[in-house]
């Protein structure tokens, strides 16, 4: 490193690992904390809701849970491999580890909004919905002559 840029990294060099850890760790802990927090409303507003309500609840709470994990997963464990790496000082694995969670980062958003609308029933009907094709009978006339129409129906 040039002359003089060493002091001027020596504190992010010697901050980073433990700031990033933390970070990492705060992340996953909070993410649990949504689950928990979510399902504990879900029984106090079971006892106070109406079916349709409760019905719709335990439908976002699925998803909720859904996409948690799933960013748990494929954002957070990637970045705490990341991490791995980092204090591991192996440039190869480090390489590896930052592509495929910068990979898994990219399609998460993606992921997310198909998981709410495969978890979420009236958004799964109205997609079901628009993919549905109809299939209508056609009647072709086989043959046409003076003394009688014949019809199939294919």
């Amino acid at each position: 490193m040039p002359w003089g840029l060493d002091v001027v990294f020596k504190f992010t060099d010697y901050m980073y690992l433990p700031v990033a850890g933390f970070y990492q760790v705060s992340r996953i802990v909070l993410l649990i904390i949504v689950i928990t927090l979510n399902n504990r409303f879900g029984k106090k507003l079971s006892e106070l809701a109406s079916p349709r309500v409760v019905e719709f609840h335990k439908m976002l709470t699925k998803t909720i849970h859904t996409n948690v994990l799933f960013t748990l997963i494929f954002t957070r464990l990637p970045m705490v491999f990341t991490f791995a790496a980092t204090v591991v000082c192996n440039t190869d694995l480090i390489n590896v580890t930052v592509t495929v969670a910068t990979c898994l980062q990219q399609t998460v958003m993606v992921v997310e909004m198909l998981i709410t609308l495969y978890h979420v029933k009236p958004y799964r009907q109205f997609v079901v919905g628009l993919l549905k094709v109809e299939v209508v009978p056609v009647w072709v006339i086989a043959s046409t002559t003076a003394n009688s129409i014949r019809t199939v129906k294919y």
